[in-house]
């Protein structure tokens, strides 16, 4: 069964940012009529860049593979050409000579990290320390990083994936292409916007 991992807070400041463009736009229409129709389209290209870099990036986990959604590049990696799973920066995914990062899924800031060990040290007792923060369960990094490793671990241990094969599968990126239509979709509305 896939299981999909977004960030909370993409998820929250996408539906708030597409309900007051919706209202605006709404409001704007039924008040202005269709001549106010330029000075809503930037709010059409807001509601377009919010899906495109907050809302679409995800990271995606089924018993194939591991897919990593950012804003313009997706890349698909088999669990048998998977090496290593790290945090430094982001839920970082190493293959044999490559390594692909998860927009969705950021290593917290110092403050983030903070308030991760505290929130870890309340839930569990154990503060954290010792952990890389990127792999504390409260934060992006560490809750993508612990799905990945648990059903790696689970599909390894149930013998479902051919290790010493890594080598074998060439794992490439492709164009998130929805994402780079959406995204020129909005600048297309921007400019439409400003000279209407």
């Amino acid at each position: 069964m896939p299981v999909v991992f977004r960030p909370r807070l993409n998820r929250v400041m996408s539906v708030l940012i597409w309900a007051v463009s919706g209202a605006v736009m709404v409001v704007g229409v039924v008040r202005g009529g269709p001549q106010t129709l330029p000075v809503l389209l930037p709010w059409a290209a807001l509601a377009a860049v919010t899906w495109a870099v907050l809302w679409q990036p995800h990271v995606r986990l089924d018993d194939e593979e591991v897919r990593l959604v950012n804003v313009l590049r997706t890349v698909d990696v088999p669990w048998p050409a998977l090496v290593h799973v790290d945090t430094k920066y982001a839920l970082t995914l190493h293959v044999p000579g490559r390594a692909f990062s998860a927009t969705a899924a950021p290593a917290p800031g110092r403050m983030g990290a903070a308030s991760a060990r505290r929130a870890e040290r309340r839930s569990s007792g154990y503060d954290g320390r010792g952990l890389r923060p990127g792999d504390l369960l409260g934060t992006d990094s560490g809750q993508a990083a612990t799905l990945v490793r648990e059903r790696w671990q689970r599909l390894l241990d149930a013998g479902a994936i051919e290790t010493g094969t890594a080598e074998t599968y060439d794992v490439r990126p492709r164009w998130n292409v929805p994402a780079v239509v959406a995204i020129a979709a909005a600048v297309v509305l921007l400019l439409l916007g400003w000279t209407g």
